[in-house]
């Protein structure tokens, strides 16, 4: 606990500090975040539900816009390592293909975008958070990500990340695996 409060403050010295570049942004962003493991459901989780371990991660993304559509919608890649610690130690790697809505009428005071991440997970090992709450997990799994970034109007390049990590077996795609864990955090985001 103490190591997630020492990124959160992290992230909100970080945020505060000017632009390092007075252009708009560019394609790319890097995201880095600390999140709390969760074994329970997706949908227990989302509902605010889900009772938390004492395992932790550290992710840092980097993120490419592809595209767009109008001004609703951008698509991007992204490509992440993750490590895990206190309960667990192992390394993820993750890779999404990722929509982004970016219409909110609030943002000419909070530029918001919500993200869905949709890829795979290689684990380095066979997690144990994941096997408590099932017979047995999987190092390859289905990668999903949720996210609300939030960025000042005057600070385009420096924002805030909310995100849900979720690996799982796609309802038994991935060799009969359900469900298998969760990790709520928040972070910093750096767009260049």
């Amino acid at each position: 606990m103490r190591r997630l409060l020492f990124i959160l403050v992290a992230v909100a010295v970080l945020t505060s500090a000017p632009t390092l570049v007075a252009a708009e942004p560019g394609p790319w962003s890097a995201v880095l975040y600390g999140a709390r493991n969760s074994g329970d459901s997706f949908g227990k989780t989302l509902r605010g539900e889900a009772d938390y371990t004492d395992d932790y991660l550290a992710a840092l993304s980097l993120n490419r816009r592809i595209g767009s559509y109008r001004h609703l919608w951008r698509f991007e890649i992204e490509l992440q390592v993750a490590k895990h610690f206190d309960v667990e130690e192992q390394w993820e790697g993750n890779g999404a293909f990722v929509v982004r809505w970016l219409a909110f009428w609030w943002d000419n005071l909070v530029d918001t975008s919500f993200a869905v991440g949709e890829g795979i997970s290689v684990a380095s090992e066979i997690s144990e958070v994941e096997s408590s709450y099932r017979d047995e997990s999987r190092k390859t799994l289905n990668y999903v990500f949720l996210e609300f970034d939030f960025f000042l109007p005057s600070h385009p390049h420096w924002g805030m990340v909310a995100r849900l990590h979720h690996r799982s077996g796609v309802f038994g795609l991935f060799d009969g695996e359900q469900d298998a864990a969760n990790a709520v955090g928040l972070g910093l985001k750096y767009r260049f």
